[in-house]
């Protein structure tokens, strides 16, 4: 029989499926990190500042999401 976690979900997301799911959002955060960070950083002062802040906090986003999932995955660990 499986681990399952959250009793509000009835039981249905497996252990397994919660591990995948942060390793997905781990590739996915980190790389927008570094994708949106370097568009960021790399921006000339002359483009639009509204496009920099985005990058800016869509790279933060990512970063967040990457860290809460690397936590989730080191967390699910034995």
């Amino acid at each position: 029989m499986q681990r399952t976690i959250g009793s509000d979900l009835g039981g249905f997301v497996t252990m397994r499926m919660q591990m995948r799911l942060a390793a997905f959002a781990f590739i996915i955060g980190w790389s927008s990190l570094l994708a949106f960070g370097w568009l960021a950083l790399s921006a000339p002062a002359s483009d639009f500042p509204p496009i920099i802040v985005t990058d800016s906090l869509l790279a933060a986003c990512g970063g967040a999401a990457g860290l809460w999932s690397w936590l989730a995955l080191r967390r699910a660990m034995p």
